[in-house]
């Protein structure tokens, strides 16, 4: 009975016929016939319909062909392969990719060589189908395929000889080229040493010191003491002896010397340490507190580099960084180290904060006005908290000069919407600086700490702004306020109230604290300056007096003075509604006149194509490592064209409730494309916006926003 034995493939069948051994088979049990006495063997290709076929001699030398080349293919070691008097071989095709195989006509056979194209893929289906043949116990027991290791001749280098023997060679060069320069170097001249001059006399040394009190002898006492027979030594070089000059000597040695040779001859010379008095220049010290002399025009001074008023509010903070507070502390105005109800502790209190630092991050500094005595730098940091906080913060320093030494020192701190802190604002300081850095770091620190840095309670600061606004004389009153807002030009721009509106609601989230405080729907009229200040507010019905002490508008409300209200370019009018749900609603009091828009945008499909693996690898590295959300989070994010996220607007709700447990308020910065430079919400860069999805598990998808 005739055994066959088929191993198919998609793109190759290997096909063995053959008998049973009667004699081989016995005690082999109950299956599959033992195959042991191969008749054909036929292998078929089904792209191109060809197939090769033979006997015992055709399946031994195609399993030896096809194991050696596939080894040689894979490895990349070439090997001595078969010669060509075996009956199948594989060569590699000129074209990548392809493979010949290759049968010789036998000695006994007149047929012609035999030659098949394949692909890489029937390449390894042929040889898939050889090792189902090997692995097949039943059939041919006694086939096996003698494998054996490469030897070391034919392992090819990790490296080629040239790479290899670079180094060497660039170390010889370099030790001959060495060698080459030190023997060029001439030979040093070798010189005797010099006569040691002798120590000045006692009588010398006397007159010295006499000379040094003021009162110089003359030179006739000194030349009565030499010998008669012994030359008088030149003044100045004997005042060699006494003084090393400085580097502005030389000038006054030229003088000095000019004066000595026009003295006439009966005149007496002065003595050597008085003429060394001519060359001694001040030190350092006293070079401050004495003013150069009249009779040295050509001497020179040496001045220290002027700090710049942007390198001195930088040196400020990075004092803060290195734990240097004392020395910070030392710069702020005397009028804000002094005022108690900032600093109750003092020195203590400001210290006792920025220990909750981790550091601050100087994002830009911009000197807005300068003169020959004063100057305003506007800076805009961000305060990386212990606790993993980001707290951003823009300022305004007023400087000017010392007039003791010139420099620059701080004489006022504005915040960023205006507020100022410092020494020119006592009355307005305490209640304006609270109002926006309360909503900031009020997580922070319950104490009264500076202006810059401060996170006031409630009740201190409502308190503290109604006790200021009676004691400022600019402040306006309600009255005189509501008719300048009513009178002010307004917002009209439905992209500016759009961004006006969102600044809005989060300064109102980020510090409304007490919700459940609300027993029903509150609605007020709001009016906010072009830069999201808060400076007035009206209920649109009549509410209880108590109201306001539940909601965080007096403490984000900022009081304008007659001279910023005449100065102010426009206003916007929100409609803000507080839920007894603890849900905040503002839209425009007039509505939007057109379809907002996100300012300028990127169009550029291969600029949008980068932008977008930016965004995604930004996000993929500063991603939060644990998360509890169970849905979808979905953002329109806004990104410069340098790569910096600038901007991000939640799109659903939940995207709300968890943007803590996303990287976005991490890595955004406003200021790369101008928000906030200033006094402008809206971009003033164009940005390209992308649609990111942060999924429950941790999944992350950026598509292009539409």
């Amino acid at each position: 009975m005739t055994i066959r034995r088929q191993y198919s493939l998609p793109s190759c069948t290997l096909i063995l016929e053959g008998w049973s051994d009667e004699t081989a088979s016995q005690g082999q049990g109950e299956g599959r016939p033992l195959m042991s006495i191969l008749v054909n063997a036929e292998c078929h290709f089904a792209d191109n319909g060809r197939s090769l076929a033979g006997e015992r001699e055709f399946l031994e030398s195609l399993v030896k062909a096809v194991s050696a080349y596939a080894q040689q293919f894979l490895s990349g070691i070439a090997r001595l392969q078969q010669g060509n008097a075996d009956l199948i071989r594989l060569e590699q095709g000129k074209e990548k990719g392809s493979h010949h195989l290759i049968e010789n006509a036998s000695s006994s056979s007149t047929a012609k060589q035999v030659q098949l194209q394949l692909t890489t893929v029937q390449l390894f289906d042929l040889v898939d189908a050889v090792d189902q043949f090997l692995a097949d116990t039943r059939t041919l027991p006694e086939f096996s395929l003698q494998l054996q290791p490469a030897p070391r001749r034919y392992r090819q280098p990790e490296e080629p000889m040239v790479k290899r023997a670079a180094p060497a060679a660039l170390g010889a060069t370099s030790l001959a080229a060495a060698a080459i320069a030190f023997y060029l170097l001439p030979i040093p001249e070798v010189r005797k040493p010099q006569p040691t001059r002798q120590e000045p006399n006692s009588s010398e040394s006397s007159s010295s010191s006499t000379a040094s009190s003021g009162n110089p002898p003359r030179a006739s006492h000194v030349s009565n003491s030499l010998p008669e027979n012994q030359q008088q030594p030149n003044p100045i070089e004997q005042a060699s002896n006494y003084v090393q000059p400085t580097p502005s000597s030389p000038a006054s040695t030229s003088e000095s010397s000019a004066n000595f040779n026009s003295s006439p001859e009966n005149q007496q010379q002065p003595h050597p340490t008085e003429q060394a008095s001519n060359y001694i220049q001040s030190t350092p010290g006293d070079a401050a507190s004495k003013p150069p002399s009249a009779s040295s025009p050509n001497s020179t001074t040496s001045t220290s580099v002027e700090r710049s008023p942007q390198q001195v509010v930088r040196d400020y903070y990075s004092a803060l960084n290195r734990g240097q507070y004392q020395s910070a502390w030392k710069q702020l105005p005397p009028e804000l180290r002094s005022d108690q109800e900032v600093h109750p502790d003092g020195y203590l209190t400001y210290k006792n904060w920025f220990e909750k630092v981790d550091a601050i991050d100087i994002q830009e500094t911009k000197l807005v006005q300068t003169s020959s005595e004063t100057a305003k730098v506007d800076v805009r940091l961000q305060y990386q908290m212990k606790n993993g906080r980001l707290v951003p913060l823009g300022l305004r320093y007023s400087l000017v000069r010392n007039a003791a030494t010139g420099n620059w020192v701080f004489d006022a701190i504005w915040e960023r919407k205006g507020r100022q802190t410092g020494s020119n604002s006592s009355s307005e300081q305490s209640s304006e600086i609270n109002s926006n850095i309360s909503k900031e770091q009020s997580s922070e620190t319950n104490s009264n700490i500076s202006k810059e840095q401060s996170s006031e309670t409630k009740s201190s600061s409502s308190a503290e702004s109604s006790s200021v606004s009676s004691q400022s004389p600019n402040s306006f009153s309600p009255q005189k306020l509501e008719k300048a807002l009513a009178s002010a030009s307004q917002v009209s721009d439905s992209t500016e109230l759009h961004f006006l509106q969102r600044s809005l609601r989060n300064d109102i989230n980020n510090a409304w604290k007490n919700r459940d405080q609300v027993n029903e729907n509150l609605e007020y009229r709001v009016w906010v300056t072009r830069d999201g200040a808060i400076v007035g507010y009206k209920p649109v019905e009549e509410i209880p007096a108590h109201t306001d002490s539940q909601l965080p508008l007096p403490e984000l409300r900022y009081s304008l003075t007659q001279a910023e209200a005449k100065n102010q370019e426009k206003i916007a009018q929100f409609r803000v509604i507080f839920t007894k749900g603890g849900v905040v609603q503002v839209s425009p009091w007039q509505g939007y006149a057109d379809q907002p828009t996100f300012g300028s945008e990127i169009f550029d499909s291969g600029q949008l194509k980068e932008l977008k693996s930016q965004l995604h690898q930004q996000l993929l590295k500063a991603r939060v490592e644990r998360s509890f959300y169970s849905k979808k989070l979905v953002y329109r994010v806004g990104i410069t064209q340098d790569g910096a996220i600038a901007d991000y607007e939640p799109q659903n709700q939940p995207a709300f409730d968890y943007v803590d447990q996303t990287p976005l308020p991490h890595v955004v910065k406003p200021a790369a494309a101008g928000m906030g430079s200033g006094g402008s919400v809206v971009p003033q860069e164009p940005l390209a916006q992308f649609k990111v999805v942060f999924k429950p598990r941790g999944g992350l998808k950026v598509t292009r926003f539409r």
